[in-house]
């Protein structure tokens, strides 16, 4: 407006006033009355926005004569504020009195709601004396109060402030319930000519207690800080007790850094930070030591946890930031746990060594089941989605995945390389040994699947522990993050052994895994080398076998034994997830499952079978179903690799056993019932290139290479 270079601020809206009275020029007296209505009134002062919005009226009374100034009977009418009050101001004695509402305290600060009433008095004896101030100030959960002294000769003042508040709320942030209940702080603020002082600063409510005091001053200067928060479940559900926090800030003078001393406990968990704050373009050099619970951050990588405490030595020298931070992060003797992968670390040590915004990461430690694990690696702190590359070894571990699949990873080397928080790419190589597979249920037979189970009412406990299993959803709230993408190899030549069933196979081959981590995309298979199906006595050798991953970590398994029985053509198949497989029998011409068994042990129809034969049926068809099998039990009590009965052309029974003893040379020993033995000795050369030896009791021996190459 016109008058905005007048008034030297941007003044805004419309104003009409109105002066009456009288006016001696020569004594300055006057006797007037003012009145004046604004419009959307904007002062430019720094006024909160939408005070004076709408209407406004102003209306006083100013008076000036030998005695002194007085205004009276000033007020103030507006859409969001009312205010009324009286001035006198005089050589001997001087009194301001205001009384004020806020319609919506909130304009002032969004913290606050609600109406707002101020009232303030303020007194002096002569006007070379302070003032006396009383103020007071309320809003629907807050009151708070104000005396002392204000405008002493030296330009200091003395006040005392004090208040109380009721579930107090104020919408920065801070955690839920920390103000609840009753809120009771006090505390007096002093300048004078030694400088500024706060003492008895005090805090009293349900959760929060604090007390403190500050002595700032040319010379010397002092701060100090004492709170404790009763339950630090209010920033946290993964801790709990008592935190305390205590802090103290140190100069010698104005020009010079604050030395700060700090310390933070909450149970076993402490941290300390010493040094100094306040240095030239507001850097620092600080040194802050102490341990923390890593539990604190299992609520965002649920259902997998850590247990264990982490022992900090970091330095902080220049501008505040990850480049300025340097030192050490190490743990011992952790546990990380991950339920819905089965798998567990124990013992881990981690080191990480933080320097000019990077972080080098070691660590080494035991898996649950067996078998170690090494890291190695590093992450730059300060690059978008935290570049970095990590390098896991596993060597020796192996994996039990319930009670269908045990493994061995003679060696792992898996890297994670990437922008860590954005889906890194998860690559390498990983080379089994010995695996077993064992088949514990087929549909022939078998109980049929728990059906999906409907929970009604139920509590959140159980909710949570059925997430963490891996039952529903994501478990415990955290975070998926995004899909990482995959590039694996996964080896094994030999020894992956499919038991169960009567089914007793070797297979080996390679199988590599792309996709992302949300569509796993597996190609390539573990084939047959060798096996068979036994049933009653009966064995059967395979002629095509197969574990393929189909986008799941549970193998998917199709094998099939034939043979011929009489003027059948029989098949017995075994396919579907390891978990759960199916085993059909077919045949050509087409025959009922029993007719087919039938035939394949004793070479005649169902019908015609003894009262034995027909119990024979039965107990095959049951141990097709997956009850068990006992040679499988006396193989795994001997330590063998292979165990298998059978009957020579003459009906007399054998038994082989067979064993790896390296990692390329397999052997086996088959005796008859008549004392006569013969061993043999496989020895792999190349993939393709097997050397064998035999030789038996009878003083026969043999030697020869083999070549051999699968099209």
């Amino acid at each position: 407006s016109a008058f905005s270079a007048l008034a030297g601020s941007d003044l805004e809206g419309a104003v009409a006033v109105e002066l009456r009275g009288a006016v001696e020029l020569l004594s300055g007296a006057f006797d007037l009355r003012v009145d004046g209505t604004g419009q959307e009134i904007a002062l430019g002062v720094g006024e909160p926005e939408g005070i004076l919005a709408g209407e406004t009226v102003i209306s006083a009374l100013a008076i000036r004569d030998e005695d002194g100034l007085r205004i009276d009977n000033m007020q103030v009418e507006g859409q969001e504020i009312t205010a009324s009050g009286s001035v006198a101001l005089a050589s001997d004695a001087s009194r301001v009195q205001f009384d004020a509402a806020l319609r919506e305290a909130g304009l002032i600060n969004p913290a606050l709601s609600g109406p707002l009433t101020l009232a303030a008095a303020l007194e002096r004896e002569a006007s070379d004396t302070p003032w006396d101030v009383e103020a007071g100030a309320q809003l629907p959960n807050i009151a708070v109060t104000l005396a002392g002294q204000v405008g002493r000769p030296d330009g200091g003042f003395d006040l005392r402030l004090d208040g109380v508040a009721q579930d107090l709320e104020l919408r920065l942030g801070e955690p839920e319930g920390l103000l609840a209940g009753e809120t009771v702080i006090g505390a007096r603020a002093v300048q004078d000519a030694a400088g500024l002082r706060i003492e008895d600063l005090q805090v009293e409510g349900q959760q929060i207690t604090a007390s403190g005091s500050a002595s700032i001053a040319p010379e010397a200067s002092r701060v100090q800080l004492d709170a404790r928060l009763r339950n630090a479940g209010l920033l946290s559900s993964s801790v709990s007790g008592p935190l305390t926090v205590a802090a103290t800030l140190e100069r010698g003078a104005s020009d010079t850094p604050w030395n700060l001393e700090a310390e933070a406990r909450l149970q076993n968990i402490a941290v300390n930070a010493r040094g100094q704050v306040g240095l030239p373009d507001g850097a620092v050099d600080l040194r802050v030591t102490g341990n923390a619970a890593l539990a604190l951050v299992n609520p965002f990588i649920a259902p997998r946890s850590v247990q264990g405490m982490a022992n900090l030595d970091l330095r902080i020298q220049g501008q505040p930031g990850l480049p300025a931070v340097s030192g050490t992060i190490s743990a011992n003797g952790l546990r990380v746990a991950a339920p819905n992968l089965g798998l567990a670390l124990e013992n881990l040590s981690a080191n990480v060594q933080l320097s000019g915004g990077r972080a080098s990461v070691s660590g080494q430690g035991a898996l649950s089941t067996g078998g170690n694990v090494n890291l190695d690696g590093s992450v730059d702190l300060t690059g978008p989605g935290l570049p970095g590359n990590i390098d896991v070894t596993l060597t020796q571990a192996r994996i039990v995945q319930g009670d269908f699949l045990q493994t061995v990873v003679t060696r792992g080397d898996i890297s994670i390389s990437g922008r860590l928080t954005q889906g890194p790419t998860i690559s390498g190589q990983i080379d089994l040994g010995q695996t077993d597979i064992v088949l514990t249920n087929s549909t022939t037979g078998a109980a049929e699947p728990i059906p999906d189970i409907r929970h009604v009412n139920e509590d959140r406990d159980s909710r949570i522990a059925r997430a963490n299993a891996g039952l529903i959803g994501q478990g415990g709230g955290g975070a998926s993050g995004p899909p990482l993408p995959l590039d694996l190899t996964i080896s094994a030549p030999n020894r992956i052994f499919v038991r169960g069933s009567g089914l007793d196979a070797e297979m080996g081959g390679a199988i590599r895994i792309g996709g992302t981590t949300a569509n796993v995309i597996p190609s390539g298979q573990f084939e047959l080398i060798r096996g068979r199906l036994s049933v009653v006595g009966q064995r059967f050798d395979l002629i095509e076998g197969s574990v393929t991953l189909q986008g799941s970590f549970d193998p998917y398994l199709r094998v099939v034994a034939q043979t011929e029985a009489g003027d059948v053509l029989a098949r017995i198949i075994v396919e579907g997830p390891i978990s759960n497989p199916e085993l059909t029998l077919t045949s050509t011409p087409s025959l009922p499952e029993d007719e087919i068994l039938s035939r394949l042990l004793f070479g005649r129809e169902a019908s015609s079978l003894s009262a034995v034969q027909a119990l024979q049926l039965v107990d095959g068809l049951s141990r097709l179903a997956g009850s068990g099998s006992v040679i499988g039990g006396i193989r795994d009590s001997l330590g063998v690799d292979d165990l298998d009965l059978t009957t020579d052309a003459e009906g007399n029974a054998q038994v082989r056993l067979g064993r790896y003893i390296g990692e390329n040379a397999y052997t086996d020993v088959q005796i008859g019932s008549d004392g006569e033995a013969e061993a043999s000795i496989n020895l792999d050369l190349t993939p393709n290139i097997t050397a064998r030896g035999s030789f038996s009791s009878d003083g026969q021996s043999g030697i020869g290479v083999f070549f051999e190459r699968d099209y």
